[in-house]
């Protein structure tokens, strides 16, 4: 029999001091934002690269924040209380659960639309990432479609904020890397390495090369650090 060693670990919170997630916003032709991207010219599509960063705190009501900034512009206000994890929007002032990682197979969520479409959790597994062991959750609309994947203490798989909340299509978002200080703590391909064997949501590595802030690299760089297939590698 196989057994795989998982290491224990004490709660690792999403919210965290200086937490770094790398992202794309992915168009399939050039949106003409004043934010700079480039083409990836294997996929056809428009990419914009997103840095989102907690940085200092806030209060807000009787509640304490960390501030979200995305490319230095501050976004929103998140908190983390056990397994959930708050935010309150630039200029709002009512608090959204975004994550609740406590969840279990087959909880169900209503995604904030006109249409008000509910959302279920159609498995929970398990991701190990450098000898650490996170729960993963699939989450599928009513043709059990894959709307979004969590991962516990990293967000979702397009990023930090829960943006299946609002529905968009248009562009596509993608998370690259999620990391603390230094040290690489999750990346895209990540989110598909379940432990149980699940055809529908398994997916293989790729070999695509990306630096830390996304964007993909044509070859290895001579110099500096780049990520592939969810590994750190630094060239001197």
């Amino acid at each position: 029999m196989f057994f795989l060693p998982v290491n224990a670990q004490e709660f690792d919170s999403m919210v965290q001091e200086g937490r770094t997630w790398y992202c794309q916003d992915i168009y399939p032709c050039d949106p003409h934002s004043v934010d700079p991207g480039y083409y990836e010219h294997d996929s056809a599509y428009y990419v914009i690269p997103r840095t989102y960063v907690l940085r200092g705190d806030t209060v807000i009501g009787e509640n304490t924040y960390k501030k979200m900034y995305c490319d230095e512009r501050y976004c929103c206000a998140m908190r983390q209380n056990g397994q959930k994890v708050f935010s309150v929007l630039d200029g709002k002032e009512e608090e959204l659960l975004d994550y609740d990682f406590g969840m279990v197979k087959s909880m169900s969520l209503m995604r904030e639309t006109i249409t008000h479409e509910r959302l279920s959790i159609e498995n929970v597994d398990t991701v190990y990432v450098e000898g650490i062991a996170r729960k993963c959750f699939m989450i599928c609309d009513d043709n059990k479609m894959l709307a979004d994947i969590w991962v516990e203490g990293i967000g979702s798989h397009e990023g930090p904020m829960a943006r299946w909340r609002w529905g968009s299509t248009t562009p596509e978002h993608r998370m690259v890397s999620c990391m603390q200080g230094d040290k690489l703590l999750f990346s895209h391909p990540d989110f598909f390495q379940t432990l149980s064997v699940n055809p529908v949501f398994s997916r293989p590595r790729t070999s695509s090369i990306y630096d830390l802030q996304g964007r993909r690299l044509q070859g290895k760089p001579q110099k500096g650090v780049y990520i592939q297939d969810g590994k750190k590698y630094v060239m001197k």
